[in-house]
């Protein structure tokens, strides 16, 4: 059995997870895959609650999975006549809930082996040097009219896992509304990220608008016309214009 524990900021759901029974292997006709099945420590007794959790995750990663598929698309358009700018594909696991009869539920996934790391959090940290992760961040809150981020990317190279989707409810609709809101932290959320964020080389490469950062963010001025969090703070205040938000 093993556990992983994030320590010092309020980033995840549970304190403490753990992989439980280790891994399970099911068979196919033409292959086998390792799954790891994962639940909370000290919050899985709670069964309603944790399988909330659980389906949470399973429309975050959803999510995840859909804008990694634009952010591909979207670099090897501008690639062509550009290069990729040290651009890497990405992907997202699929990850399912199992209820079993006592009607305690898991998380799942397959297993993947490799060096795991992560990258940046929803708090606002970013971790390591690489630009990839960041930029896919950013890309999702262009890419949504600024209605959602997707963040803490962490994995086995470009394949990622358990990200936490920023959202304000009154923008989405479906299933991601409805998500526990634990994790979301909405438009401070979305401060968090923009402020420690950098414009880098994929950004340019996708032409992703510069965020401007106020003076004492940022020692320079901003570029006219950019957004700032006033705005953002602006667009969370603004009436809705329709009777349903539009669906990411």
């Amino acid at each position: 059995e093993s556990a992983e524990e994030q320590e010092g900021h309020p980033t995840r759901r549970f304190s403490l997870q753990e992989v439980a029974g280790g891994l399970m292997e099911l068979s196919r006709i033409d292959r086998r895959t390792i799954w790891v099945a994962k639940r909370s420590i000290l919050d899985h007794k709670r069964k309603y609650l944790h399988k909330r959790a659980c389906q949470t995750d399973v429309v975050h990663q959803t999510m995840a999975k859909h804008y990694a598929e634009l952010f591909n698309q979207a670099v090897h358009r501008a690639s062509e006549n550009l290069g990729r700018c040290g651009a890497h594909d990405i992907d997202f696991l699929l990850t399912h809930v199992i209820e079993l009869p006592d009607k305690l539920t898991y998380g799942a996934e397959a297993f993947v082996l490799g060096e795991y790391k992560k990258h940046n959090n929803n708090g606002g940290s970013t971790i390591g040097c690489r630009t990839t992760p960041q930029a896919f961040s950013y890309f999702t809150f262009i890419k949504s009219s600024r209605r959602l981020m997707i963040v803490d990317i962490q994995g086995v190279g470009d394949l990622y896992t358990d990200p936490v989707v920023h959202f304000l409810p009154s923008q989405v609709s479906g299933a991601l509304a409805d998500s526990d809101v634990e994790l979301n932290f909405g438009l401070r959320g979305f401060a968090l990220f923009l402020w420690s964020h950098r414009r880098n080389d994929i950004d340019r490469l996708l032409s992703l608008p510069t965020f401007a950062l106020s003076p004492h963010e940022e020692k320079h001025i901003a570029p006219q016309g950019s957004s700032t969090v006033s705005a953002l703070v602006a667009m969370a205040s603004r009436p809705r214009t329709q009777g349903k938000a539009t669906k990411d």
